[in-house]
Formats: structure tokens, C-alpha cells, sequence
């Protein structure tokens, strides 16, 4: 995980900051992949975890150790640092409502709803963002991201089949209410990165984003689950530990790089690619059933985001 490109900062020792009108498409792209590959992967184990243990102390646990593991490793390196006064809005918005909240929901949502059909619901962003970004952050629309858009979005819509959904099923329909309101809270801070100047680069904000979700979902645990808690089995432990410390901490600050270094909308239809690497992750490592209206919704989407990068590339000639 290296540091993220800035420019120089006027205070000795101080790390540079970056502008909201920042953009590095290679950084970001990179970033993006990396987010599809260890969601991929991550996705799938924490519906094992939550079904494991009580949804809010698993994730509780999960933001925890990944804070602990990036205090060490920045300690390691020389590069742990105080935030900034400019940062601590960030650290308050990324961690309580991109991690905190959105934990929060997903986790209790993943309960009742395959972890396919939750990473559609969690990963519709680009429903809300790209109005929004579009009206507010004037960010252009060209014609090959409208159609990368619309591909990708249908390719969403096939995935989620709401002719296989079971709407007589009360769980059901609340986990699916839950996960489409964590889209909600993750689309508007996707929204707010694209506003903000920070003096911290996004690896050296992780940890600290990472703790306030921590506090945020110890909080909900101990309302929700207090008369709950995680049986430490090898299995429990082996989970905590893989998607702690290591899948949450490289996919979080994946995430955050994406957001800071692509546009919104860029960014938003770039990870409908998440519900891609995780339907592939699923059917393979955990042999979940591959039907052709999944392969034709994983080439529909697939062949949107083509579109965007395409698109994204060709305006930064």
C-alpha cells in the first residue's frame, strides 16, 4: 500500500494536501481493481462471520484489529501521524457513515440476504451519486459514460432479478431495506471526497477512520447484541484475523484511494465491478450456483465499467 501522490506542503514534515479537484486516473484504477479483487474475497467470508457470530460484535471486531494492524504498520514505517485539524471531518464522516453505519446495516442485512444479492443493494451507488455529482459537483456526463451507465446499471438490474426475490419473507425484505440504505450512506461520501482537502494521505487516515467505525459499531453492539457475544472457536478466530486485520484494512484504504482519485461518477459505476468479483469469488471458492442470468449480468456490467475507463482515459489525453 503506498502513499498516495500529493503536492508539496509548506510545513516541514508536514504531509501534502490534496485538492478537491485532485485527479489520477492510474492511481484511482488501480485503487478500483484492487477494491473488486479483496471484496471479493471479503465479501463472501463476512457472510460466513455473520452467520458465525452476532452480526455487530463481528464487525465491531473486524474494524478494530484493521485499526490496530494500520497504527502498527504506519508505526513501523515512520509514517503514523496526528490528523489535522482539515481532517477530522473526514475521519468523523468516513468512519461513522462509510464504515460505522454502513457496517452496521450490511452486517445485520447480510444475515437474511445471499452475499450476491447484498453486494448488489450495497454497491448501487451509482443511482444516487451521479445525479447529485452531476447537479452539485458539475462534474460531466460525456456520452460514453451515460452509456457505460445505463449498461452497467442494467447489468445491476439483471443480477438482482426481482422475480427471485421473496417478498412474503419479512427478514428478507429488511435485510434488502437495510443494505439499499447503506448504499445511501456510501454514496454520500463518495460524494463528500470529492469536496474536501486533507493534509493526511488516505493510508494515514485509515486507522483513524477505521476506530471511529469501531466506536460506532460498539455502540450498536452493545444496545443491539449485549446479551450476545463471539464464541472463540479456530474457525471464529481464523475469520476475524483474515478479514480483519488484513481484508478490511487493504480493501478500506482501496476504497478511499479510488474515491479520492477518480471523479464521483467514475468512481460510483466502477464499483458495480465489487458485485462482479464477489458473485465470481462465491461460485468459486464457496460454490455458490452460476446461472446464465448471473454470467449475462457479470458481462453487462463488466462491459459498462469498459465503457467508463475508456471514457475516463480519453478525457485525461
Amino acid at each position: 500500500m503506498a502513499d498516495d501522490h500529493a503536492a508539496p506542503s509548506a510545513r516541514p514534515g508536514a504531509l501534502p494536501s490534496a485538492a478537491p479537484s485532485d485527479v489520477n486516473p492510474a492511481l484511482g484504477f488501480a485503487a478500483l481493481a484492487l477494491t473488486i479483487g479483496t471484496h471479493g474475497l471479503v465479501w463472501p467470508l463476512a457472510r460466513i462471520g455473520v452467520q458465525a457470530m452476532p452480526p455487530l460484535w463481528f464487525g465491531f471486531t473486524r474494524m478494530l484489529s484493521a485499526s490496530i494492524f494500520l497504527f502498527i504498520l504506519l508505526a513501523v514505517l515512520r509514517k503514523l501521524r496526528m490528523p489535522a485539524r482539515q481532517d477530522i471531518p473526514t475521519i468523523i464522516v468516513l468512519g461513522v457513515f462509510m464504515m460505522g453505519i454502513f457496517i452496521s446495516l450490511s452486517h445485520v442485512g447480510m444475515v437474511s440476504v445471499g452475499s450476491g444479492r447484498a453486494a448488489l443493494l450495497g454497491y448501487s451507488t451509482p443511482l444516487w451519486v451521479t445525479p447529485v455529482a452531476i447537479v452539485f459537483l458539475h462534474e460531466r456526463l460525456g456520452v460514453f459514460k451515460a452509456m457505460g451507465l445505463a449498461i452497467g446499471l442494467s447489468g445491476l438490474a439483471i443480477l438482482f432479478n426481482p422475480l427471485g426475490f421473496d417478498w412474503s419473507d419479512d427478514a428478507v425484505v429488511t435485510g434488502n431495506a437495510l443494505l439499499l440504505v447503506a448504499a445511501l450512506t456510501w454514496s454520500a461520501c463518495i460524494l463528500y471526497m470529492r469536496t474536501r482537502t486533507y493534509r493526511l494521505n488516505t493510508l494515514q487516515l485509515a486507522p483513524w477512520q477505521l476506530l471511529a467505525a469501531s466506536a460506532v459499531l460498539l455502540v450498536a453492539a452493545s444496545v443491539l447484541e449485549g446479551d450476545r457475544s463471539i464464541e472463540w472457536t479456530d474457525r471464529n478466530i481464523a475469520l476475524v484475523a483474515l478479514i480483519g486485520p488484513f481484508g478490511t484494512s487493504v480493501t478500506f484504504w482501496a476504497l478511499t484511494t479510488t474515491m479520492r482519485y477518480l471523479p464521483a461518477i467514475t468512481s460510483s459505476i466502477g464499483f458495480l465491478g465489487v458485485p462482479v468479483g464477489i458473485t465470481i469469488s462465491a461460485t468459486v471458492l464457496f460454490g455458490e450456483p452460476l446461472s446464465f442470468t448471473h454470467l449475462a449480468g457479470l458481462l453487462v456490467i463488466t462491459t459498462g465499467i469498459a465503457l467508463v475507463v475508456t471514457a475516463e482515459a480519453h478525457e485525461r489525453r
